[in-house]
């Protein structure tokens, strides 16, 4: 990227001009393809670069009770107001799940972040396919507040600044929430 006269911060990537983002998605195509001709395998599922195996055999017998009590699941979106369609978020003693239909948020360039009660951004657990799951240690959700956004938007723009060494100070000024009302496609609050 420096060779090529580009920057390397989050700040020079977001000012990029066409041009810029060219060279850069060419420099990351060459760095990918020189990383498949070393790794070759490494494109293939499963493979010994992320994937481990401890050899059996493994015989496992163990009790569980379901409990499924303390599971809520409220719907968001029921009107259709983004094109996302229907959102189902579902609150366990462990987890915050969306489940919605994921080819149509693709379809649409959609991401959904989730934050708690306090206004702070919730982690990720496993996220794709259909579901989205958040742990929810150290959450309030007694209610949270589901965003629907611009996904190029969210990835270049939105989660950096939350995740800014200087956010603290960015905050007194406008929160994460604030900034997320601002730009949204959609929002929703949801109680449990």
């Amino acid at each position: 990227m420096a060779e090529a006269g580009l920057g390397t911060t989050d700040d020079a990537y977001a000012s990029f001009s066409e041009e810029e983002q060219e060279i850069e998605g060419e420099l990351s195509n060459r760095m990918w393809n020189q990383y498949v001709q070393r790794y070759p395998d490494a494109d293939e599922y499963p493979n010994q670069y992320e994937n481990w195996w401890v050899d059996g055999p493994w015989e496992f017998d163990f009790d569980v009770t379901v409990d499924h009590s303390e599971t809520i699941s409220v719907k968001a979106n029921r009107e259709g107001n983004c094109d996302i369609g229907e959102i189902e978020v579902t609150k366990t003693p462990f987890e915050l799940a969306l489940y919605y239909d994921y080819n149509k948020a693709a379809e649409h360039d959609y991401f959904v972040a989730v934050l708690d009660a306090d206004g702070e951004l919730m982690g990720f657990g496993h996220q794709g396919g259909s579901t989205d799951e958040h742990p929810i240690t150290g959450h309030d959700v007694s209610e949270v507040t589901v965003y629907v956004c611009d996904y190029m938007e969210y990835m270049d723009e939105l989660k950096g600044y939350y995740y800014s060494s200087d956010y603290e100070e960015k905050a007194k000024e406008k929160t994460f929430k604030q900034l997320l009302d601002e730009r949204c496609v959609y929002s929703e609050k949801v109680s449990f």
